[in-house]
């Protein structure tokens, strides 16, 4: 758990702060022996064992995995959102206004799913070179900026010889159906999203076995679970049919920035544990204050069946 935390919704400028923040932590206090560190959210899972991917890594010592796309950089560029100021404030990503470009250096985009080695983290967290200073300005006031900071941090440096363009994993994308203004209500711009992978979707990993695919996204067991079971049996050998319960937190009393006025239905379900502790104990005293420590979402098989409070 990162020591600072930052709110990171999608697209936020506060995304590229934190992961530095964490690099930071995972070089100065935890002092861990790494070699590479992989960007991955709730929605990744990995598709095959861990054994196969040390065994694979340890063939490319110093390389950095990160998918960039040269074709749509011209197109980027000209963008609205590439080319504004974007600044996060609120939990809302507000467009302030046209941005420069620092000159005389190649822009690229791509997926902000990397797998970095040790000695560009260090780099990119702690170098104070000309390049490194102005990218890192530059993105910290620029929406979505995991997708092109590590891109041309890579290709402009010394490490423009250490980039593979492939970050090992499969995304599940349908431009027609992820491609939607859905994140109006977290800040001026629109984007894409891969969809959840479902069951009926088995037939796609057919393709991995022999490729260099480790990890695949998007999953959500709150839509389906049974796709992830499956994984874990054929990948993992392990049987988890019997457990169809999925629980997901969406309030903690340490959480400090999750405030329950902030998150949907927390309220709700406070309110409806009151009226159910009024009409089952009917001496129970109204004044009486209650310490909540978290409340989970609780689904079955994708269902969602209510909520768990403790």
């Amino acid at each position: 758990m990162a020591k600072i935390r930052y709110r990171t919704t999608w697209g936020s400028t506060t995304r590229l702060t934190a992961e530095l923040d964490v690099y930071k932590q995972l070089i100065e206090d935890l002092k861990w022996n790494f070699s590479f560190v992989i960007s991955m959210s709730e929605s990744d899972f990995p598709i095959k064992p861990i054994e196969a991917l040390s065994e694979f890594l340890s063939m490319f010592p110093n390389k950095n995995f990160i998918v960039g796309d040269i074709g749509n950089t011209t197109k980027m560029l000209e963008g609205s959102e590439t080319r504004s100021i974007f600044v996060f404030c609120d939990n809302y990503l507000y467009r302030l206004g046209h941005k420069k470009f620092i000159q005389n250096i190649v822009y690229e985009f791509g997926s902000d799913w990397t797998i970095l080695s040790r000695d560009f983290i260090t780099y990119i967290t702690y170098g104070d070179d000309e390049l490194i200073r102005g990218l890192r300005l530059t993105f910290n006031f620029s929406a979505l900026p995991s997708e092109s900071f590590y891109h041309t941090a890579v290709i402009n440096s010394v490490y423009c010889d250490k980039y593979i363009r492939h970050n090992l994993r499969m995304v599940n994308w349908d431009r027609k159906r992820g491609c939607t203004c859905f994140n109006r209500d977290a800040g001026d711009l629109c984007g894409c999203s891969p969809v959840i992978y479902r069951r009926s979707d088995k037939k796609l990993f057919a393709g991995s076995t022999d490729k260099p695919i480790f990890f695949a996204r998007k999953f959500d067991p709150t839509i389906d679970e049974s796709i992830i079971d499956w994984i874990d049996e054929k990948v993992f050998g392990i049987d988890l049919s019997d457990s169809a319960l999925y629980l997901q937190n969406f309030y903690h009393v340490e959480d400090n920035l999750t405030k329950l006025n902030d998150t949907s239905g927390a309220l709700k379900s406070i309110e409806l544990y009151a009226r159910t502790m009024l009409v089952k104990h009917p001496k129970f005293h109204p004044v009486r204050s209650i310490e909540l420590q978290q409340i989970h979402a609780v689904f079955e098989l994708g269902i969602f069946q209510g909520n768990k409070i403790e």
